[in-house]
């Protein structure tokens, strides 16, 4: 019930979330994309949902 207190400890537990926490890469690789050239349509999408209603053979 100590509001001081409850403080103290919510900052005890961020320092320890802070330092504890996983790494998170904030980059990664640039995937690689086989085609033909007869493939019309197609673009890759950053996430990978690529959307192929689009896509035709010429």
């Amino acid at each position: 019930m100590d509001e001081d207190k409850r403080n103290e400890l919510y900052a005890k537990a961020q320092e320890i979330i802070h330092e504890d926490a996983p790494w998170v890469p904030l980059a990664h690789s640039i995937p690689l994309l086989g085609g033909a050239a007869d493939i019309t349509g197609f673009k890759a999408h950053p996430t990978g949902s690529d959307i192929l209603s689009n896509v035709d053979f010429k």
